[in-house]
Parts: C-alpha cells; sequence; structure tokens
C-alpha cells in the first residue's frame, strides 16, 4: 500500500462511478484514443485512396488563416483506418483527427471531460452511464450525429465479436437504452470501474459507413476530413469547416508522411519539408536543439518498451528461463544505449503514470544469477558457449532496430543466440495478429503498449481469454490467479480495494516474467518554430491537433 498516497491525486478521476460527473463542455474537442492499441497493427484491407462518395474540404469554405498546407513525419507507416480494427497508437493518433469520441482527455492535463457527450453521469450502483449527446454535430458525409449512431457504431462492435479490438469494453454491457435523440444509457450486469476511459478507444463513424462495409477512409465529425491514404507513402486530412471549433485550426490541411528512417525524418525537418517530426529520435536531438528555428517538447508518458515472449515456444515456457532474460538486460544501459537517456526503467507490467502502478523491484542486471536460473533450468553451456538459439522480431524502425541489436548483445554475455529479424510494418502485423497459438511462429518481439487506464494495461495484454487473435496476449500467458484479480479490480468500489487486486496482478506478472520489462518512455516532439498549438498529449504519447496554426 505505500503507493497509494502517491496517486491519490488522480484517484478522483477513476473513481468516477460513485458520482455525478458533469463533464466539460464548449470548446472540448477531438484528442487520439487509448490504445487498445497496443502492441503492434492491424493490417489494412488494401492500399487505400479516398472512397468516392467521401468528401474533401471546400477551400471557399475552410480558409485558413496562414493558407498553409502542414507536413507531419511519422516514424513508421499506418496500417488501418478502420476505427473498428486499429490497435497501433500510431493509427489511432491519425484516426483521432478525424474520428471522435464520447469522451476525452482535456487539453493540459489527464482529467476526462466530455468529447461528442456532452456531459455525462454515472449511477450511484455503478451500473448505469447515462450521456448527453451534443446537438447540432453532423458527419463529414452531412448525416446528422444522435443517440441512433452512437447505438450504430456499438451494435456493430458487438457483431463483430471478441476478435474485434473493442469488443471488450462492452463486455459488462446488458443493454444499450436509447432515451432519446440525444440521451443514451449503458446498462450493466456488474460494475465497471474503468468504462469511461474504455470508451475513449471508441469512435463514433458515420451509420452510413458502417452500412457500405468501407472503410478504406474514415467518416467522422472530426477537426479534418479524410482525402486520400497512399499507403506506405502519405495520408491527407483537410480542415472541417463544419467542426465546431473550426476557428481553432490555422491550417488548409496535413499531410502525413511515413518515414522510418531517423535521419531521414531530422533533415526533413531541418530542410522545411516536415514541420513536425514525431517522435523525434533523441540520439539525434542535438542537431536542432537550441536552434531557435525548431520547438522541442518532452514529455513523459504512458508508452511501455518490452520484449514479449510467446511461452508456447521451448524454453520461453521455462519461467527460470524468463526470468533469467530479465537479469541478463542492463535496463540503465539500455535507456542510455537505445532511448539516449529518454525512459525511465520499467519495474511493473503498467505504466508508472497510471494510478494503480506498483512499483516493484524489477530485475537489475545480474548476470550471474542469470546463469544460475540457466544452468537450473537445464540449459548448460554448450562447446562454443551457446545456450540455445532464439529470435527477436521488430520493424525496420531505426530506433527499434538498434533495440534489437542492443539487446541481442546483452543476451549474449549469458549463452543466449538472438537474432534480430527486422520486418516491414505491414508483414509484421500480420505474422502476429493475423495468426493463432497454432500458427504463429514468432519467439520474441520488441514493441510498446501504451494504455490510459489499469484494465486496457492488464487485461488485453495477460488475461487467460485474451490470448491472439482475441487479444494482445501474444505471450500466450495464463494465470488464473491474475485474471481473478483484474476482474476484481474493475468491479471494485474503492480506490483503495482497486488498487489492492491490481497490485497483486502486477506482482504476479513481474515474478512470473512475462515480458522483458525495459522502460518507459519520454516522449520527443520536434516542429517548426512557426508552428502554434501543436502539443504532446499529457500521456505523451501523440499529438494534440486540436489546435493547430502557423504564426505570420
Amino acid at each position: 500500500m505505500k503507493n497509494i498516497r502517491k496517486f491519490l491525486a488522480l484517484a478522483i478521476v477513476l473513481s468516477l462511478a460513485l458520482v455525478l460527473v458533469a463533464a466539460c463542455a464548449g470548446d472540448v474537442a477531438d484528442t487520439p484514443a487509448p490504445p487498445a492499441a497496443a502492441p503492434g497493427d492491424t493490417p489494412a484491407d488494401a492500399p487505400a485512396d479516398a472512397p468516392a462518395d467521401a468528401p474533401a474540404a471546400d477551400e471557399d469554405d475552410a480558409p485558413a488563416v496562414n493558407g498553409r498546407d502542414i507536413v507531419i513525419a511519422l516514424n513508421n507507416n499506418i496500417m488501418t483506418l478502420n476505427p473498428f480494427e486499429s490497435r497501433a497508437a500510431l493509427d489511432n493518433n491519425v484516426i483521432a483527427a478525424m474520428v471522435e469520441a464520447l469522451v476525452d482527455w482535456d487539453e493540459n492535463d489527464m482529467n476526462l471531460v466530455g468529447g461528442l457527450a456532452e456531459s455525462f453521469e454515472v449511477s450511484e450502483d455503478s451500473l448505469t452511464h447515462t450521456f448527453y449527446l451534443r446537438q447540432g454535430v453532423t458527419f463529414h458525409d452531412g448525416l446528422p450525429f444522435n443517440a441512433d449512431a452512437v447505438l450504430a457504431n456499438f451494435n456493430f462492435i458487438r457483431e463483430i465479436g471478441e476478435g474485434g479490438p473493442r469488443y471488450a469494453i462492452f463486455r459488462t454491457v446488458e443493454e444499450f437504452v436509447v432515451v432519446d435523440d440525444y440521451t443514451i444509457q449503458f446498462v450493466h450486469n456488474e460494475p465497471f470501474m474503468p468504462f469511461l476511459e474504455r470508451l475513449m478507444a471508441v469512435r463514433i463513424v458515420s451509420p452510413a459507413q458502417i452500412e457500405s462495409g468501407d472503410f478504406s477512409g474514415p467518416v467522422g465529425t472530426g477537426q479534418f476530413i479524410f482525402r486520400e491514404w497512399v499507403d506506405g507513402d502519405r495520408m491527407v486530412m483537410d480542415r472541417n469547416a463544419n467542426w465546431r471549433n473550426a476557428n481553432r485550426i490555422e491550417v488548409n490541411s496535413v499531410t502525413y508522411r511515413f518515414i522510418p528512417e531517423n535521419a531521414t525524418r531530422v533533415a526533413m525537418l531541418q530542410s522545411g519539408d516536415a514541420d513536425i517530426i514525431y517522435p523525434m529520435p533523441p540520439e539525434l536531438l542535438p542537431q536542432v536543439e537550441g536552434n531557435p528555428n525548431f520547438n522541442i517538447q518532452t514529455a513523459p508518458s504512458t508508452v511501455m518498451r518490452f520484449v514479449m515472449m510467446n511461452q508456447d515456444v521451448e524454453p520461453l515456457d521455462n519461467v527460470y528461463v524468463r526470468r533469467a532474460m530479465n537479469y541478463a538486460i542492463d535496463k540503465n544501459a539500455y535507456v542510455q544505449v537505445v532511448r539516449g537517456g529518454f525512459s525511465t526503467v520499467a519495474t511493473s507490467p503498467m505504466s508508472n503514470l497510471l494510478p494503480f502502478h506498483y512499483e516493484s523491484e524489477g530485475y537489475p542486471v545480474n548476470l550471474e544469477r542469470a546463469a544460475e536460473l540457466l544452468d537450473e533450468a537445464g540449459f548448460p553451456e554448450g562447446p562454443d558457449g551457446t545456450r540455445f538459439s532464439l529470435t527477436i522480431w521488430s520493424s525496420t524502425e531505426t530506433s527499434e532496430m538498434r533495440a534489437m541489436e542492443f539487446l541481442a548483445q546483452q543476451w549474449a554475455q549469458v549463452g543466449i543466440d538472438v537474432t534480430p529479424v527486422p520486418m516491414e510494418e505491414g508483414t509484421l502485423s500480420d505474422s502476429i495478429w493475423g495468426q493463432t497459438r497454432d500458427t504463429i511462429e514468432m519467439h520474441m518481439w520488441y514493441v510498446s503498449w501504451s494504455a490510459f487506464d489499469p484494465d486496457n494495461a492488464l487485461n488485453s495484454t495477460f488475461m487467460s481469454n485474451r490470448h491472439t487473435p482475441a487479444g494482445a496476449n501474444a505471450n500466450f500467458y495464463t494465470n488464473l490467479d491474475v485474471d481473478a484479480a483484474i476482474l476484481a479490480g474493475n468491479a471494485a468500489p474503492t480506490f483503495e480495494e482497486r488498487f489492492e487486486h491490481y497490485a497483486f496482478a502486477q506482482r504476479q506478472i513481474m515474478e512470473d516474467a512475462v515480458w522483458v520489462f525495459l522502460g518507459h518512455d519520454t516522449r520527443i516532439l520536434a516542429t517548426n518554430a512557426n508552428l502554434t498549438g501543436v502539443s504532446l498529449m499529457p500521456t505523451g504519447n501523440w499529438l494534440d491537433l486540436r489546435v493547430v496554426g502557423v504564426a505570420n
């Protein structure tokens, strides 16, 4: 219980189920959704251009103060623009600028406020959530936003079923009730305390898009309207002149460019070919830091870095081996070598920004202990010093390839031979999310996971009913005690009780060495100095484009 006091200030947000919550109205608009997304991506059905019926912004109706079209260089390709399939933070970041959720974080802190819901309330027994929707909002195709549109989205998630990444959010919802055109209720069969936070992952699209089945370009209500997506190259969106806070968007369009090579992204910023690069590679920060032509923002984030281990593969099915692989890594060296000092050592499977984070001792580097555990597990050194061989996967993004090389060198010190296998994002995604435990060939995966609440931090990645492809548990980890603790934490009425259950789950996951626990990212955003309004979200893991312009 030693960590409870540390997080009481945030507990109010996560204990909303006992009080009436009047969400902020007015200027609150779109923010990115949580990772429901999570490690990896869902591949797009096909390279996508704008569907014929997707309206583009009318430049005469949407003049920008400075007439600028800005470019954002991202560190990887997006895999899908389908809000019902997206798993990766990068995909959700892009989608969120076009498609809004019922609730949001505010612009300055991790406070829960209204999005498409102007306000909301929770019953005293925590079983009924009532949302009062904004009126006068229209989708990009001209259809009205109302309770029936919300119902169509949530029914569609139910139709997709357990294979969809949003399905588990509604696992306790017994009934959707449309009270009137602008009021909808969710009636639960048991309390689910993280429900409000989890709804940020659910983006509302036009019912016509659901009916058409064409999700190549999202049709939402957000501040930007989809124009085109050229897979592997760019995604373009135009200012929505009909958005309720359109006067805050002072650019005509935003183009995302997908640039995995770190040095190329930085060169684009320096040459003016990009207005924003995200994330800024820490090792190249000295090239732009202190230059008045650029602005640098840093923020701690909910992004966790770790190595996922497939426990269906020998010898990763042996807990002694998994613990040894943790002890073999110098986490402080990882922070310096891979993250350029922009990270903190992970001692939990949950981000240290979240209120229910439990601080454990973790696995400090101890090569002697690692060797002892490998001997105990029955894997002595061979004639060449090698105990066994494995592969580790990640993307072709520069920082991720450097991380794989660093990890392989660390494990080699205790006789574990690891071969890095960089993959293009689409191939990597299909090789994990498109597989079952019987067909997946992954040994290990260097990856990140970002969550805004304890359910998403623990449930999706560690529950035994969330094995891939039903969830993000590509560890194929099963521990019924952990399952029970997570579910009990979700239902417990007080902060103290919830913390007790979540802390048990975190301790057990650490003891079972489900991951190789590495670090919590500090994120870096670099922009041209004349760009205004763009910032990192308080959680640090994506861009806030609700206010963006270019200074004169």
